[in-house]
């Protein structure tokens, strides 16, 4: 069940409540609605601080930035909903302030832009593994208008880190999860163990190529001196291929930074397996919030037996959304991906390929 913490009070009195987060969003967000009786109603306004919490756990954090009513012959209920802590990273345009001049290390850059615009209360946790040291290339600057999220996401994407937010409203950087959600989702033909309510399957190659090319910023041919052999292929990119998608299909893009080749191939990788993941969808509904009193997270991996979709095997889940309703009881939609997305192994191996069909027959 999803019960509403508003400024530090538990209440259970919504008739709606429904949690949103995702690997391809940096903020959660939540919507809430609950009767405007009286003697039942929660007492909510604008700016509240809030936390939804599923089984007693929280899965999100955050403000109330939307407030309405609704008002007809048959009901008399408020409407209200917001995103997580993170949002003013989102939202506020960047301050650069003192001390970037000389720092290096990612997370402390990450800090003082937070500190420069006045956002506390938020830790930077990462799960991302070793993060590398801004190099002497790497300009600290932002166009005019770029959010905070705006002027960090280069830099993370440049070393293949997915930067998000957690249930806490913290900042999370993540690369490809290994940690599983403790269930196995089952959906076969007359299974006697399926917990699978509904699921479905989508595969989009729109935005796919075959050959991803990510070219330094640095042109040295702009530079005093003559240019080195090294500078010229740094700057002309290293490619990387998706053999899936036919050998017409090119795409060439700068880098958010100078690179050297081994950069510039790793963000070439990076960029061929986001739009790989993006490409296939796979969701599922199942009943309640949690396993064993935990609530699903996302970059989870999950065992999935589905054979109306045709799938099997390791999926990432990226996206999910709990649900709570008078009507409908618990449940909590989950939308998964390849197992190795937002990692570099950019094409996984004909044997691991026939570990994890997708869609096989779709």
């Amino acid at each position: 069940m999803l019960s509403i913490e508003v400024n530090g009070v538990v209440y259970d009195d919504a008739i709606e409540i429904s949690v949103s987060r995702s690997l391809r969003d940096f903020t959660g967000s939540f919507q809430a609605t609950s009767s405007a009786n009286p003697q039942n109603q929660l007492p909510v306004k604008m700016n509240d601080a809030i936390k939804v919490l599923a089984d007693g756990v929280a899965i999100f954090t955050g403000f109330i930035d939307v407030l309405g009513v609704r008002k007809s012959a048959s009901e008399h209920s408020i409407t209200f909903g917001g995103r997580d802590k993170t949002s003013d990273i989102y939202d506020s345009s960047i301050v650069l302030g003192e001390g970037f001049e000389d720092q290096k290390d990612f997370i402390d850059v990450f800090k003082l832009a937070l500190k420069g615009n006045n956002i506390t209360g938020i830790d930077i946790i990462n799960e991302a593994g070793t993060i590398q040291p801004l190099t002497d290339d790497d300009i600290l600057t932002a166009e005019v208008g770029d959010s905070v999220y705006d002027f960090i996401e280069p830099y993370a994407r440049k070393q293949s880190i997915v930067v998000t937010s957690n249930e806490d409203g913290n900042v999370l950087l993540l690369r490809g999860g290994t940690q599983r959600i403790g269930l196995n989702l089952i959906h076969k033909i007359d299974g006697a163990q399926n917990n699978v309510l509904s699921s479905s399957l989508s595969k989009n190659y729109e935005d796919r190529y075959n050959s991803y090319t990510a070219k330094s910023q640095l042109n040295p041919y702009t530079q005093t001196g003559e240019a080195t052999t090294e500078e010229i292929t740094d700057q002309e990119g290293v490619s990387d291929n998706d053999s899936e998608i036919r050998t017409s299909r090119t795409l060439i893009f700068n880098a958010e930074e100078d690179m050297d080749s081994d950069d510039s191939f790793n963000r070439a990788k990076f960029e061929n397996n986001i739009r790989r993941a993006n490409s296939l969808n796979y969701s599922c509904v199942v009943q309640g919030h949690s396993v064993g009193g935990v609530p699903f997270k996302i970059n989870r991996l999950a065992f999935i037996q589905d054979d109306f979709c045709g799938v099997s095997g390791d999926k990432l889940l990226h996206t999910i959304e709990f649900d709570y309703s008078l009507q409908g009881g618990s449940k909590t939609f989950l939308e998964f991906t390849n197992s190795d997305a937002y990692t570099l192994q950019a094409e996984q191996s004909a044997r691991a390929q026939a570990r994890e069909d997708m869609g096989g027959d779709f």
